[in-house]
Order: C-alpha cells, then structure tokens, then sequence
C-alpha cells in the first residue's frame, strides 16, 4: 500500500515580495539601532565621568578612586570619545572608541595604576536596552511588512 501526500504552495511570487521587503526594511531598522546602540554606550560612559568621584583631592580637582569612572580634568579622555564605523551592504559594525593617549590606562590600569572602567560598565548597562531595541525593530519591521 503506497501512502502520498501532495502540497501546492500558491502565491509563491507574493511571498517572495513581501520576504524581500521584510529584508529591506530589516536592514534599515538593524543600521539605526546599531549606530543608536553604539551611541548610548558612548553616552554612558561619557555621563559616568561626570559624576562625582571619591580618589584624592589634587588642589580643587578630585580624582576618581579604583573601581569609578575616571574623572574628568583636562576633558582629553571625555573629548577624545566617538563612534567609528565599518558598514557593508550587509554588515553594520559601530565601534565606540575613546583615542586619548591615557584611555587604555583608564579602562584597564597599569603596573602603577588601578583600573577606572568606563566602557565595559557602559557596555553592561546598555546591554538590556540595545537586546530590546533590536527586539521592537525586528517587531517594528514585521507590522510594517
């Protein structure tokens, strides 16, 4: 006893239109939120420089002590933070780059220094926030499609 099963897709040509809308508009939702994503961390770690430190007093500049964001002196550090990108047709990487001399010392510390992290707490703050803008631009690309 043979048993068959036969299936007929129709509407084949719309599917792919609406697929291939759905992708488009994926695209553009996907570059806004990852440059967006990239901006609200460097907008947090910026913010988390401003805020008031417990290190040594240095005559009326109080230092930030290990473990807190740098403070802010000369602004170098704060001033030296942007955005870089590297986008494809198919890719889009933002990088957030702090490029003063001193930025590496900060986030990391040295022989002489302890570590004043600034950009891997700003990372893990906007973590959640940048899962659920992805989340509703997916959401947001589905409704529109």
């Amino acid at each position: 006893m043979t048993v068959s099963v036969s299936v007929e897709l129709q509407g084949v040509s719309t599917l792919r239109k609406a697929l291939s809308l759905l992708s488009r508009r994926m695209g553009d939702q996907t570059e806004q939120v990852t440059e967006e994503s990239a901006q609200t961390i460097l907008d947090i770690a910026k913010e988390s420089m401003t805020g008031p430190k417990s290190g040594k007093l240095y005559g009326d500049h109080q230092a930030s002590a290990p473990g807190e964001a740098p403070a802010i002196d000369t602004r170098d550090l704060y001033n030296s933070g942007k955005l870089q990108s590297q986008n494809t047709r198919t890719r889009y990487t933002y990088f957030v780059v702090f490029d003063s001399e001193h930025a590496k010392h900060m986030e990391f510390g040295t022989r002489h220094i302890e570590p004043r992290p600034y950009l891997a707490p700003a990372y893990a703050l906007a973590n959640a926030r940048i899962k659920q803008a992805y989340v509703r631009a997916g959401n947001g690309a589905i409704r529109a499609s």
